[in-house]
């Protein structure tokens, strides 16, 4: 934070604070609403370590660690803040209605700068660099209109890391994808999506496997039938019989 105004920064300012923390000390700097001009600026991907060395501690970011204005009475920074980001509308909002508590009118505006590149990007340097000239600029502005000013600067989260995404084409055919996909939502809900159908809706009985095999056994008992049916048919006659085994027929062999 800069501003034109001397506000009251509390003598011990901890360079790790919490969301809330760092929100609420915003909130009690400017609930008087010291300035008349506001210009809170988010700059997504940035780190504290873009600002200044983090082994020298020396200033990269002249604008915002060192501004040589001579119109600066305050300048307050946390280097790392823990939690969800910093709402700038909010701030915004809450920034209006305290200038209109106290009969001020304020101007406040909120404004995104280009996201800086990843840590190994080479360019991550230069784009800092022109984004220190533009806060530079703001506030040179300032002071050649003579207008009181505030400026926050708040860095949005890291930019997340990339999901590795396989290459490789997936081969199973979308049938059986679908329904190993099916059957696994099922398990986990522990409810299936048919359970209010009927029996004979629900579950497949007669499978193509169970047709042939029922067809099967058809032909093999008519086979068996048939078979059996012909055996019984052969009838012999007992005069028949007789005639060919009987004594007459004993005799007449001798």
């Amino acid at each position: 934070m800069l501003s034109s105004s001397k506000l009251d920064v509390p003598a011990s300012n901890s360079q790790l604070q919490s969301t809330s923390s760092v929100v609420t000390s915003a909130q009690s700097l400017l609930a008087s609403c010291p300035t008349q001009i506001y210009n809170i600026m988010t700059h997504p991907n940035a780190h504290a370590s873009d600002l200044r060395d983090p082994i020298t501690g020396s200033c990269r970011a002249k604008s915002l660690c060192a501004n040589n204005s001579t119109r600066i009475q305050t300048t307050v920074g946390v280097a790392e803040v823990v939690g969800d980001v910093i709402d700038a509308q909010a701030l915004r909002t809450y920034i209006e209605q305290a200038c209109g508590k106290v009969g001020r009118e304020a101007v406040v505006t909120v404004s995104q700068l280009d996201a800086l590149p990843g840590r190994g990007d080479a360019s991550r340097g230069s784009m800092m660099a022109v984004t220190d000239k533009q806060i530079g600029a703001f506030v040179d502005s300032y002071d050649t209109n003579g207008q009181d000013f505030t400026v926050l600067y708040f860095a949005s989260p890291h930019e997340p890391p990339r999901n590795y995404e396989s290459d490789f084409v997936d081969t199973t055919p979308m049938e059986l994808r679908r329904r190993m996909d099916g059957g696994m939502l099922e398990r986990a809900d522990g409810v299936s999506g048919n359970a209010s159908l009927p029996l004979f809706a629900k579950y497949q009985f007669f499978t193509p496997g169970l047709f042939m095999a029922f067809l099967g056994a058809v032909i093999m008992f008519a086979m068996l039938y048939a078979g059996l049916s012909a055996v019984a048919s052969l009838e012999v006659s007992y005069g028949a019989f007789d005639k060919e085994m009987g004594p007459a027929a004993q005799k007449k062999a001798q």
